[in-house]
This record gives C-alpha cells, structure tokens and sequence, in this order.
C-alpha cells in the first residue's frame, strides 16, 4: 500500500481513535487505499469528532459516501477536514460536494469565507496562478456549534497546500438530547456467532440456538467495519416505509450474504432471498498484472458490483412495516482484494432518494432485543494506575469494547518517557513483566490496534531501584 499521510494533531485530549480504510474505485491500484482517520477530542463539558482524510482524485466520488456512513457512527458535532483532490472545475465536483450537503454538512468555507479561497498550489501571492480549491472542511449542522470564519492562510509555504482554517464556537449545552424512546425504536439488532464459515453452518447454529458470541444494536443499517474474520453474522429486524410505492433495496457485504424481506421473520426466511452477494466471477488485476477471482465480496457500501446485490420492485404502503435479515458469512479471500469485513442494507424510496444504509428513522428492532446495547466503537484501555515500584512491575492492562465486543488486535507497550530504558517481557501483551535498568519517573504507552479501532493510554511508574542484572530465561525466573 502506498503512503499517503494523515494525522489530527489537538491541543484538547483525545480521548478516542478509529481509522476507516476506504474502497477504491480502480480495481487495479489496490495498493493506493486511502484513509479517514478520526478522534474523539474532549472539549470543554463535551466532545467533538474530528476526521480527516486525503482521497484519490480519481476515487473522491466513491469515497464521500463511505466517508459520510463512517461519520454517521460517531456523536454530533462532528468535523470532516482533508486534502480531497477535488477541483471546483471537475465534472464530479457538484456530486461529490452534494454527498456532504444533502447529510447534513456545510462547506466551511462556503458558509463563512473572507479572502481568497483557493489553497493550490502553495508558493504563489498571486492568485491568478493559485487557480484551485482542493481543501475542505465540513461541519455537522449541530445546534450550539458555530462557525466564526474560515480563511486561507497565503504566507509562509510549508507544502505545497496553502493551510485553510476555520474558526468554531461550540456551546454543548445548545444539543438537543434524543428522544428516550429513539434507543429502542430506532435499531436493527446484529449477532456474531465466530468460527462460522459458511451461510449452511450459520443457519445451522441459528436454528440450534447456539448462543452468539456478541450482540449489538445499530442505529443504521450498516454493521461495524473490520471487527474481525471467520465468523458469521445476522443482523435483522423491522423496516418502515416512510412512502407509499416500490422501493428497490440492495445489500453489500465482503463475503457471502444474503438478504431476506417478509411479513414476519417466518414468512422472510420461507422465501428465497431478495438480494445477495454470492461467490463472485469477477476477476481483478494483481499490480504484478495477474488475474485474480475475487471470491465473491464488495467493498464498504459498494452497491452496484453484482447484478444480484439488487432486488426487484417491493410495493409497500406508507408506515408499512416488513421483517428484514441479512446472513453474512466474512470472506477469507486475500487481503489485498477486501477492505475488510463488512456489511450494509439500502434502499431507494419510490420518490427516488437513496438511503443507502437505511438510517435509524426508518428501522426499529426485535421485540425482544431492545434491552440488547447499542454498538459503541469506543475501545476502553486501563493499563492499571500510576504507582511506584521497585526495580520492576507487574503491568496488569485490561481492555474492552463500550459495547462489550470481544478485542482481538495488536497490542503494544513502548516507552515514551525515562531516565534509563524498560525492558517488556511481552510488549505484545495486556499483562507483562517490565524491569527498570535506572531509578526514576518513566511513562509507559500502551496501545491496540482492534481492526478499524485504536486506542491508547499510559501509566506512569516511579522506580525506586532498579532489579540486580540477573540473566532470566523464558518460561523461568
């Protein structure tokens, strides 16, 4: 994978990290993925997601919507800022920037610009060789979050961009909380059973009433990216027509799935399916230049690669509620071909608009599942306290998903502070031996890396002495 750089550097505390690897449109720069990154700033009594990204030129248009259904995962007020390659003067502009707009975001600098705004490229006062607007920052049309200005700083060059900034005022006491009843209605219920590898066995342990190895409910149709591998999934419940007329819905997941649509769940299950993404003929070009099968995935959210994806006409009456479940079985083909595990529902209504996911307005869960807890892509880390010591530690880290899911990533201690170095018996474990080679104040790092997820936090330990230099062999002290 190529390099293209992002970073969110703040001087409020992040308190949270994620990354989204975006789908690409060109089958044949597979190693050219670009990211939107985000972290949750604690700021004042509240806090603010912020994403930034640097999308392909080519791929901008495929990667907004990916962007816009990643955000929709985290709180309000959120704030998208990057390097998009999008040049007012492209034929996709208005599309593209219409992906922001239409869900909910302003254009910073169209709603409180003063100056020049063209960022590209840097080095030049004069702005008729400065000709393109490259640079954006979007912003959620939250109650209490105000922009003051938004201005392209033209001095000094540190790249090739000119840096835009924007200025907010943020009051969270302006947020108008939820409704109580939106948790509960507002849903679909999603069920992981891990070890499954194919849709038969995932029937099977359904219908045994094997217990799921985790369960969650969403406020859209759209399951959490990169969570993990060889597991099967459900995730269902009840869909509301907000129209009268036919509605065309469609389903993307990177492995096997299928989509079912009924009356009730007896009446969806007893029907074959209305969509599905079955095992695939499409074949890719490898940068080596060799053809590969693609076994059968789609990217996130990538609606349109297989005709089956789509389903015929649906005609529903307006506040018409039908049972919907999608089966998903992960892929396990190379991880150069698939971003990762996923999984989305979308329709069109019959006035044309896409919802694609479905969000929470139009979904409502199990009857029995509303005591179930929302999916929270928060990872909670706790490397044990600051303390003092003598000569070594005994690090006892635990880490957990919000919403309870199982953490399978990379771990890693390092040290970022001391006057001497510490030496981990395990860096790449929650609990591990570290020793001190000098007395003093050292910050230890512990971070993870739980597919899309990150987290990280640090411990402080004051060493009083360090051990006597004993050679220890593993698995003996």
């Amino acid at each position: 994978m190529r390099g293209y750089g992002d970073a969110i550097v703040s001087r409020f505390p992040i308190v949270g990290t994620t990354h989204l690897t975006m789908n690409w449109g060109g089958k044949d720069r597979w190693w050219e993925r670009r990211m939107c990154i985000q972290a949750t700033l604690a700021v004042g009594a509240g806090h603010i997601n912020v994403f930034t990204t640097h999308p392909s030129k080519i791929d901008v248009a495929v990667q907004a919507p990916q962007m816009v259904e990643f955000m929709r995962m985290f709180a309000e007020p959120r704030i998208l800022t990057g390097d998009f390659n999008l040049y007012e003067d492209n034929p996709w502009f208005a599309e593209t920037h219409e992906v922001f707009t239409a869900q909910g975001y302003d254009d910073a600098w169209m709603a409180a610009g003063t100056g020049d705004r063209a960022t590209f490229p840097a080095g030049t006062i004069d702005p008729a060789k400065r000709i393109h607007r490259i640079d954006y920052i979007f912003h959620s049309r939250t109650p209490g979050l105000v922009i003051e200005r938004a201005v392209v700083d033209t001095g000094e060059v540190a790249s090739d961009h000119c840096p835009l900034f924007a200025d907010y005022v943020w009051d969270p006491s302006a947020q108008t909380a939820a409704p109580a009843s939106s948790n509960a209605d507002g849903s679909l219920l999603r069920e992981q059973w891990d070890g499954v590898q194919s849709l038969g066995d995932l029937r099977a342990v359904i219908a045994a009433g094997r217990p799921a190895t985790q369960r969650q409910r969403l406020l859209l149709a759209q399951a959490p990216w990169r969570i993990g591998g060889r597991y099967g999934s459900r995730l269902c419940g009840w869909i509301i027509a907000p129209l009268a007329g036919g509605y065309t819905v469609w389903i993307a997941g990177d492995g096997r799935c299928e989509l079912h649509f009924g009356s009730d769940r007896a009446d969806a299950l007893a029907q074959p399916p209305i969509a599905r993404v079955a095992p695939g003929t499409a074949l890719y070009t490898t940068k080596e230049g060799g053809p590969v099968s693609d076994g059968g995935h789609t990217g996130s959210a990538q609606w349109g690669k297989y005709a089956s994806q789509r389903s015929g006409i649906i005609h529903l009456r307006a506040g018409e509620r039908r049972w919907i479940e999608a089966l998903h079985v992960t892929s396990n083909g190379r991880e150069e071909l698939t971003i990762g595990d996923n999984l989305a529902i979308g329709w069109q209504l019959p006035d044309g608009t896409h919802e694609r996911p479905i969000p929470s307005a139009r979904l409502s869960p199990p009857d029995d599942a509303a005591a179930v807890p929302l999916w929270d892509p928060t990872i909670i880390l706790d490397a044990g306290g600051d303390r003092s010591v003598i000569g070594a530690a005994v690090l006892a880290a635990s880490g957990r998903s919000a919403s309870g899911a199982a953490l399978c990533g990379r771990v890693a201690w390092t040290q970022v502070e001391g006057p001497g170095s510490a030496c981990f018996w395990d860096a790449s474990a929650l609990s591990t031996l570290v020793t001190f080679s000098q007395p003093g104040l050292y910050v230890l790092r512990l971070a993870i890396e739980n597919h899309a997820l990150s987290a990280f936090t640090h411990v402080r330990l004051q060493v009083a002495s360090p051990l006597a230099a004993a050679p220890i062999e593993h698995g003996l002290a």
